[in-house]
């Protein structure tokens, strides 16, 4: 799905819209040097979502080095996002959220967004959807309650697997982020990826998945600027 062009990349994507910010993620099982993240904003990459906490994992063990690094290459504009689930040890509303409030907190990190990770995961969750979608309720509960900005990364899909489609009401309260690998940077896939959950419209794509730039694999997103006016729930 890449190739790389006069020192850049050309992601073969079909572009819908004209202003738009391009942005990566990396999860905890990645972690850019000084120089890679130099060469990552070099090629163009606008902004940087890096995963804080991962279920039974708890926190990336290298965070706080790449989110330094990052802001010393460049990127001004960092979120972070946190996957939680159930059936992981360290996962309930009372323990983690804390947890990573006090993190952020003792480490002087500041970000754009915190984004909560809701997808399905190989024994992360529980059989019973009920129990799935009232644990989802309360992360988000959790999150609001130390008021910080937050965002849900899911799409409908995802919600279909975990609480048999049914969507937290608080899930509405926040923007949506969603994934749907079809390298079209544009929200063309309402009906089958966000529309059924409740959301007019979500403020982020991801848009290709596990990519490798500069060395490090990445997952790519896009973020027209429209959206930066737009909090589009349902009521």
């Amino acid at each position: 799905y890449q190739r790389r062009v006069h020192g850049s990349y050309a992601f073969n994507a079909v572009l819908a819209e004209d202003a738009f910010k391009k942005g990566l993620d990396i999860s905890i099982y990645s972690n850019p040097t000084l120089d890679q993240w130099k060469c990552l904003r070099a090629e163009g990459f606008d902004f940087a979502i890096i995963e804080i906490w991962n279920g039974g994992k708890n926190f990336h063990p290298n965070f706080v080095e790449a989110y330094t690094n990052a802001r010393a290459a460049g990127f001004d504009w960092i979120d972070v996002y946190a996957f939680l689930c159930p059936n992981c040890k360290r996962n309930s509303p009372t323990e983690a959220i804390p947890a990573i409030a006090n993190f952020i907190s003792d480490n002087n990190i500041t970000f754009e967004r915190l984004w909560f990770d809701v997808e399905p995961c190989n024994g992360c969750f529980d059989n019973n959807t009920d129990v799935n979608y009232d644990y989802l309720s309360s992360i988000v509960s959790a999150f609001e309650e130390i008021n910080v900005p937050l965002g849900i990364y899911t799409n409908w899909h995802n919600m279909q697997a975990l609480t048999n489609g049914k969507v937290p009401q608080n899930f509405l309260n926040h923007p949506l982020w969603y994934p749907h690998y079809d390298n079209i940077l544009a929200f063309t896939d309402a009906e089958d990826y966000y529309l059924p959950m409740g959301w007019k419209l979500p403020i982020m794509k991801q848009y290709h998945g596990s990519t490798n730039v500069c060395g490090i694999d990445i997952d790519l997103n896009y973020y027209p600027l429209a959206a930066s006016s737009v909090m589009s729930k349902v009521h």
